[in-house]
């Protein structure tokens, strides 16, 4: 039944709820206690663990619960010093400040060493590979230049034909335009007003 009153009761004059008292937080606790049973015990504050104000919400043990876990972190810790404290070259926020020579663009370092300074040899395989590939590159250059040359001279000639055909279609037309003014001319001519 609903705590609100029906539309036809406005007529009536009742304004009232009809149904029964509203539950309050007590009521509802107490009911889910009557609904869970024996499980209700399980979920209550005495079973959940104290916080110790050590910050560690997964249960870890931190300092009190065990010390092999401080000893390995300080371990790991001591084994890999701050690189960035070591470093004078680098400011605040790992910003490099300086270096210990000039930027020279196409200089090799001399400090490390060079792998491309040892002379090695191509295999035989790879000058003929790069042979091969110098020929059918050569090839393929000559093929396309030829093509190009070819439809070159297909446009050139596809656009002579074009305005040659123009200019005789041209003549043509003034050649018509000339004689029908010269018969329209001379028919007005030889009529009388």
């Amino acid at each position: 039944m609903s705590h609100f009153p029906s539309i036809e009761d406005f007529d009536d004059g009742v304004t009232a709820p009809t149904g029964g008292p509203i539950d309050d937080a007590d009521d509802l606790f107490l009911r889910e206690q009557a609904i869970l049973g024996d499980e209700a015990t399980q979920f209550s504050a005495d079973k959940f663990p104290a916080l110790d104000n050590d910050g560690d919400l997964l249960g870890g043990g931190g300092a009190t619960g065990g010390g092999d876990g401080l000893v390995e972190t300080h371990k790991f810790e001591s084994s890999f010093p701050d690189l960035i404290a070591d470093n004078e070259a680098v400011g605040p926020g790992g910003t490099i400040t300086g270096t210990s020579a000039p930027y020279m663009p196409g200089v090799v370092n001399t400090n490390f060493p060079s792998t491309s300074s040892l002379p090695e040899e191509e295999p035989e395989v790879i000058k003929q590979w790069r042979e091969r590939q110098q020929l059918e590159i050569q090839r393929r250059d000559e093929l396309s230049e030829s093509r190009k040359q070819e439809t070159v001279e297909k446009a050139r000639a596809a656009i002579d034909d074009f305005y040659d055909n123009y200019n005789s279609k041209k003549d043509k037309s003034i050649e018509q335009t000339r004689y029908e003014n010269a018969r329209t001319t001379n028919q007005s001519i030889n009529q009388p007003i």
